[in-house]
């Protein structure tokens, strides 16, 4: 049986205060195997590629935004004075 899937919304800044949670966790000595730090190693990664993707978005827009200012920088006609002949 698989597990469900949920969609959460989290901001960036949430997915980083979740990153130092995790890792304060795994820090915490526990006498018992180490094998119950795999979810959470893996989890941790999960949260950082969200956290990388989230930058790769913000940088992408960024850049969309640079481009289509430059565009209309060269459709706004110039105004000149009439020239005296």
């Amino acid at each position: 049986m698989t597990e469900p899937v949920v969609t959460i919304k989290f901001t960036q800044a949430e997915v980083e205060k979740l990153m130092i949670a995790l890792r304060f966790l795994k820090s915490i000595p526990v006498p018992v195997d180490a094998s119950w730090k795999k979810p959470y190693n893996q989890l941790l990664k999960d949260l950082q590629k969200i956290s990388d993707d989230i930058d790769a978005a913000k940088k992408i827009k960024s850049e969309e935004e640079a481009s289509e200012n430059f565009k209309e920088s060269f459709q706004t006609p110039i105004k000149c004075e009439p020239c005296e002949d």
